[in-house]
């Protein structure tokens, strides 16, 4: 290695969340860079997320488990589209 090689970011699931998002989702910060970032996101059993949109930011999702998708389902959001989710307790 020259030491020239570009860092490899890891990040580990904290137990305390981060904040609660204004949808309702509990958030759990992992990476953030420049040009975008990547958290870990949970509803409670039963909670549905409220609707929202965001003016700029797009969102990638993947479904671990519960019933807000098929586990292994990803789905992609673009700005000023408005969507929510029902927990059952999905992490996406």
């Amino acid at each position: 290695m020259t030491g020239s090689e570009p860092k490899f970011l890891t990040a580990a699931l904290k137990p305390e969340l981060d904040y609660h998002a204004p949808c309702g989702a509990e958030i759990r910060q992992l990476l953030d860079m420049s040009g975008g970032g990547v958290c870990h996101c949970t509803l409670p059993p039963g909670r549905t997320s409220s609707a929202d949109k965001h003016r700029s930011v797009e969102e990638i999702w993947y479904v671990l488990k519960g019933e807000g998708g098929a586990p292994g389902e990803a789905g992609a959001v673009q700005p000023v589209k408005v969507r929510s989710r029902k927990g059952a307790a999905p992490a996406w």
